[in-house]
């Protein structure tokens, strides 16, 4: 996920947030984010760029970048469910917290509304929940 923030100076400010910084130090996901800002839009645009800062989706979590939360509301304790219910939050973009529990987590509530929508129709009968979370 890329969220551009464009400046009245006509600067801008990039957020990614994209697991694969998993295990990267801050240097070299700006550097990351910078270069394929240039091979993308060229120099002159990754000249406006102010601020590049790349989180994993847990730690845009725990920043509060992604308030909205996609929780199972049917939790039922059959094997074979749990199973479809983790893959399906896992194929959406879950990850996995300390706790070894499932965080589904989006920046809007539009993006949740649209996840919710197909994780019901992927599971027929199945009922989710949207949490919006105010304060870590």
């Amino acid at each position: 996920m890329i969220i551009e923030d464009s400046l009245l100076t006509g600067l801008v400010q990039i957020q990614v947030i994209w697991d694969k910084f998993r295990g990267m130090n801050d240097e070299d996901r700006i550097e990351l984010i910078l270069a394929a800002y240039e091979r993308a839009e060229g120099k002159s645009y990754r000249e406006k760029i102010v601020s590049a800062v790349g989180y994993t989706v847990p730690e845009a979590d725990d920043f509060g970048l992604l308030p909205y939360k996609i929780e199972p509301a049917d939790q039922k304790d059959e094997r074979a469910r749990h199973e479809q219910y983790w893959q399906a939050m896992l194929d959406e973009g879950a990850y996995e917290n300390d706790e070894e529990q499932l965080e589904l987590c989006f920046r809007t509530l539009e993006e949740a509304n649209e996840a919710k929508e197909r994780l019901e129709n992927r599971l027929q009968s199945s009922k989710w929940s949207i949490l919006k979370e105010v304060a870590h």
